[in-house]
């Protein structure tokens, strides 16, 4: 199954305004994201979405290394989008 590496927690947010998380989990693809995407979402709820189908990928401390040196290679956009990114391109 394809992967959807989702690095804005907006995404998340609006989805849960429009009360369609369900059908979103339904689409035919693996909704994933990172923990540090993980960790600035508050609203909606982690453990919903997870129980949803949410993937989310932890980094070694390797790849962080090489996550933070792609950033600075990027004109620093924020860690969530470039660890999605990074993750994405494997």
């Amino acid at each position: 199954m394809a992967k959807v590496y989702v690095s804005d927690t907006n995404i998340w947010i609006d989805f849960h305004h429009a009360d369609l998380l369900r059908e979103l989990f339904q689409l035919p693809f693996a909704l994933c994201c990172t923990d540090f995407v993980a960790l600035e979402l508050d609203s909606p709820e982690l453990a919903p979405l997870v129980d949803f189908g949410l993937v989310i990928e932890s980094l070694s401390s390797d790849e962080v290394q090489q996550l933070h040196a792609l950033t600075q290679q990027h004109k620093n956009p924020s860690l969530a989008d470039m660890s999605c990114y990074f993750l994405a391109r494997e």
